[in-house]
């Protein structure tokens, strides 16, 4: 589950918590000189960081910045993918509407750009939800789209995953 994340080894976070104010400044000075790929790169790392170490508040606001960059910068892809960390991060503070808002516009410009297994992987976010809500038929539904993709593509540890959901909201 993408959720199930191991948190960051304590080796790997005291050098980032000395030097943490540092990667701050970076963030705002690649800003501040329109380094957009510096921009981006810092910002998914300090969100990875603060997804990783359970400081989802300010994962959700690095994530939410990188978004917006994307955006602005009219990269469906980097939009897409920071939507879905978005929901992932709504969906682990239990905030299913702000999750599922986010799981679809991140679907809807994967489907757009054709990225069937990015597509499939916000499926399985979205029916993980239903599941959660307890909406089974609509958990179904969704997982089935997700498993439909995946079979495609012969993503094998993406089948056995869409399949253990499927028993789990079977009727």
């Amino acid at each position: 589950q993408e959720s199930d994340k191991r948190p960051v080894p304590e080796s790997q976070r005291v050098p980032f918590r000395l030097h943490r104010a540092n990667f701050y400044a970076a963030l705002e000075l690649s800003k501040r000189l329109s380094l957009s790929w510096d921009y981006a790169a810092l910002a998914l790392a300090l969100g990875v960081y603060a997804q990783d170490s359970r400081n989802l508040r300010e994962a959700a606001r690095l994530f939410d910045l990188l978004a917006q960059h994307w955006t602005l910068e009219g990269d469906l892809v980097g939009e897409a993918s920071a939507y879905h960390q978005i929901g992932m991060i709504a969906q682990a503070e239990g905030d299913s509407v702000a999750a599922r808002k986010s799981y679809l516009k991140s679907l809807a410009i994967e489907e757009e750009l054709g990225n069937e297994i990015g597509a499939a992987l916000t499926c399985h976010q979205l029916g993980r939800i239903a599941e959660d809500e307890n909406s089974l038929a609509e958990a179904r539904d969704w997982y089935l789209k997700a498993l439909q993709i995946f079979e495609v593509h012969n993503e094998i540890p993406e089948i056995a995953t869409v399949y253990h959901q499927l028993g789990s909201v079977a009727e």
